[in-house]
């Protein structure tokens, strides 16, 4: 709220002075620059953020929640560590799978039975 308040302050502060200089053009250009500027920054830092893993990168671990209509799934690896990704076909997956995906191609991974004669 301190962002908007100062923000505000300072455009108000603007169109004052301008208004005082008997500028009459210059005031309501002013205004339009700012705001066009202020979307411009504001529209620019909200694409950049993204909380999916590059289909680039490996992602190993457990199945923790499917979302069957985005192709998403969330996987959990052995540090704790919870990572959304996208695949392109999520095929039998179920919650609790061991998998292993890359280039968002999802493969079972099969944890080999220990112990036992």
């Amino acid at each position: 709220m301190a962002v908007r308040g100062e923000l505000y302050r300072r455009i108000r502060g603007a169109y004052m002075f301008l208004e005082r200089r008997r500028w009459p053009g210059m005031k309501r250009s002013a205004v339009v620059v700012v705001l066009l500027a202020l979307v411009v920054v504001m529209s620019s830092t909200g694409t950049s953020f993204s909380g999916h893993k590059e289909e680039t990168g490996v992602v190993k671990g457990t199945v923790t929640e499917i979302v069957p209509v985005e192709y998403e799934i969330t996987v959990k690896d052995e540090h704790g560590k919870e990572t959304k990704t996208r695949v392109k076909d999520i095929g039998d997956l179920k919650v609790g799978d061991n998998v292993t995906i890359q280039g968002g191609k999802a493969k079972k991974s099969i944890k080999p039975k220990t112990g036992g004669y």
